[in-house]
């Protein structure tokens, strides 16, 4: 029940140090044993079952809203403010018109706070929990809330409730009941109807519950707080369903604080499985098995997440994420592979290697020299080591194994983005440029119109691109592949200087392959021909 739920935590206040005073485990004073205990113990039966009656009666002639609500607010200085909670709480209203259950109590550094509301959208917007927010926004922090269905608050547990709220230490400084209301020196609209309960929350009769049972509920324990409501604050206790109010800026710091331990656990995990693209982790079955699985996809931190990581690979050379790939295991290593099914996907490395090579040499007629510059000339526009050359054009066939070798050299650096064709049908054909760290241009088709800009972006040039649905971007320098059947590019030299050209022929042995080659066997392929000093 409510009141088991809130008794095992007050350890840490009042309840324990009433024991060295003389009172009782429910921290009121022991009655005097004597003559007349009987009598003593019957008349607290009898108090104890007028309120109850008192309680059920309300409780019956009352209409509470679809949840009721019990939040923590810690003062800030629990010192200070002992002495002044009994003149703020007097300037709260006498009652709520919407309200018709708004109990506060005071124990020790911090107040326990009763309601029922709507709870549309997960949010409050009860005007008695932004007229006391208002009072004690300064003062006290939002450490806590529960939230329980009305249909599980019962009149029995109304009932403990209130036994809860009014025992040892604590103390009731407002309640409103439906149209019951009794605060420290009011005098209550209904006195004769509920004299035990108006002379109970006035008078605090000692040793009154001290012969109450009240059952665990652990349904109730879960979802309403009692018995972990009066715990001390830690980190781990943050209000998943509040808002920002004056009162929560200690709440705010500590749920900044967890929400960025969170999102450096995630930029961990995503660094364990390197995926080309980036955010195509999110369709393999590694993420839905991890225990980040269940993260809604429009997550903000989870975006923000993404794109820290990406930003991260932008300034990391080849030979960095290679450092960062070898210390990982092999079935880790996805890059495209659809699912994480690496093994299906790809070749192992070492037939990746023979593969990619196997390809040069044929399309070079076994010029091991001109293999040789080809790769120099590749690692220089991916590494971006030569001024004003920035693109890597192959020329030729649609079956001569220009994507079966690229797709390789993309997926490798992971973040890479698609440049979308010139023509009037398309918006935004660079919006996918922004905080990349290479681009791929597959069957370029441009209007002259877009020459201009093409230029600054195929020379490494900064050029500003529009985005959809955002404001304009800058795009900085950019390693830019193209490959094409055709050449749509102007012969000027100032285009020719920012481009290294290639062609290469038919290669009709390649429909027998079955997989990919591996993102790492390129780089194994370059280390072959010793193209890092």
């Amino acid at each position: 029940m409510v009141c088991r739920f809130f008794q095992n935590v007050d350890t840490v206040h009042g309840d324990a140090a009433g024991a060295r005073d003389g009172s009782d485990e429910f921290g009121y004073e022991e009655e005097s044993r004597g003559v007349d205990e009987s009598t003593a113990d019957d008349e607290k039966i009898n108090w104890r079952g007028r309120i109850r009656e008192n309680v059920l009666d309300l409780f019956q002639r009352t209409m509470f809203k679809t949840n009721i609500l019990h939040c923590i607010y810690r003062f800030y200085n629990s010192d200070r403010m002992e002495s002044d909670v009994h003149r703020r709480i007097q300037e709260i209203p006498s009652s709520f018109p919407h309200t018709n259950l708004f109990i506060i109590a005071s124990h020790g550094d911090h107040l326990h706070v009763l309601h029922d509301c709507s709870w549309t959208g997960s949010t409050c917007r009860c005007a008695c929990v932004k007229n006391f927010e208002r009072l004690f926004g300064s003062y006290a922090y939002r450490a806590k809330r529960w939230v329980i269905r009305k249909f599980k608050w019962n009149a029995e547990r109304a009932v403990n409730t209130l036994f809860y709220l009014a025992k040892g230490r604590r103390q009731i400084e407002h309640c409103q009941f439906g149209r019951f209301l009794v605060r420290p020196g009011d005098r209550p609209s209904h006195k004769s109807r509920y004299s035990a309960l108006f002379d109970w929350l006035q008078n605090r009769q000692k040793g009154l519950v001290a012969g109450d049972h009240f059952p665990v509920d652990n349904n109730l324990l879960e979802e309403f707080g009692i018995g972990r409501s009066c715990r001390p604050f830690t980190s781990s206790d943050h209000d998943s369903h509040g808002t920002q109010t004056g009162g929560n800026q200690h709440q705010g710091r500590v749920k900044g604080s967890q929400e960025k331990h969170r999102g450096q656990r995630i930029l961990r995990w995503f660094r364990t499985f390197p995926t080309a693209p980036v955010n195509s982790i999110l369709q393999t079955r590694h993420w839905a098995e991890s225990e980040f699985g269940m993260i809604h996809r429009g997550d903000k931190l989870l975006a923000t997440v993404l794109n820290n990581y990406a930003l991260e690979i932008c300034d990391m050379s080849m030979t960095d994420l290679f450092q960062r790939y070898s210390s990982l295991e092999f079935n880790n290593l996805i890059f495209a592979a659809p699912m994480g099914n690496v093994e299906d996907t790809y070749y192992d490395i070492e037939e990746s290697v023979r593969v990619l090579e196997e390809l040069l040499l044929f399309q070079f007629d076994n010029d091991v020299e001109i293999v040789q510059v080809f790769l120099a000339d590749l690692v220089d526009v991916l590494d971006k080591k030569r001024q004003k050359l920035n693109t890597f054009f192959v020329l030729g066939a649609s079956n001569a194994g220009k994507n079966f070798f690229f797709d390789c050299v993309i997926h490798y650096f992971l973040n890479f983005g698609m440049i979308g064709n010139f023509s009037k049908y398309v918006g935004f054909p660079l919006q996918d440029c922004v905080s990349r760290r290479i681009l791929l241009w597959n069957e370029p088709n441009a209007e002259a119109s877009a020459f201009e800009t093409l230029k600054m972006l195929l020379g490494g040039d900064q050029c500003v691109v529009r985005v959809k649905f955002q404001s304009d971007v800058t795009v900085g320098r950019t390693p830019v592949i193209v490959l094409s059947n055709t050449d749509i590019f102007p012969k000027t030299d100032a285009f020719r200087n920012r481009i290294i050209r290639y062609e290469w022929q038919k290669a009709p042995y390649l429909a027998e392959k079955l997989k990919r080659p591996h993102p790492l066997g390129f780089y194994k392929l370059i280390l072959k021909y010793n193209l890092f000093k």
